[in-house]
């Protein structure tokens, strides 16, 4: 795996971007399909890379790159699954860094 070779190469790392995000034409309120696919990409991609490099950071900074449609709130219906996981994402982000705090920001 990914993290296996970064383990292997390097003894820690300082910094993880999580820069994973897709947007579906088909989003809609109905479209659980679009829903599921979109979480897993949007927000659990990005908790499991998260868990990983957890476990081989001792210091450091991890950055969530999110979208103004979460934090804003100005969504369409037809990006009512890509808001909904970047606010939930935002959410995750606030509380992972109260958890990580002073160590890893």
């Amino acid at each position: 795996t990914m993290f296996s070779t970064i383990e292997a190469t390097f003894p820690a790392i300082d910094i993880l971007i999580n820069n994973a995000g897709i947007f579906d034409e088909e989003d809609n309120p109905e479209n659980l399909a679009v829903f599921e696919k979109i979480f897993t990409t949007n927000f659990l991609a990005q908790i499991r890379v998260t868990n990983h490099a957890r476990k081989i950071m001792k210091r450091g900074k991890i950055i969530f790159v999110s979208s103004v449609h979460g934090t804003l709130g100005h969504a369409k219906p037809s990006t009512i699954a890509y808001s909904s996981m970047k606010i939930t994402l935002d959410q995750y982000m606030k509380t992972l860094a109260k958890d990580l705090a002073p160590n890893i920001l």
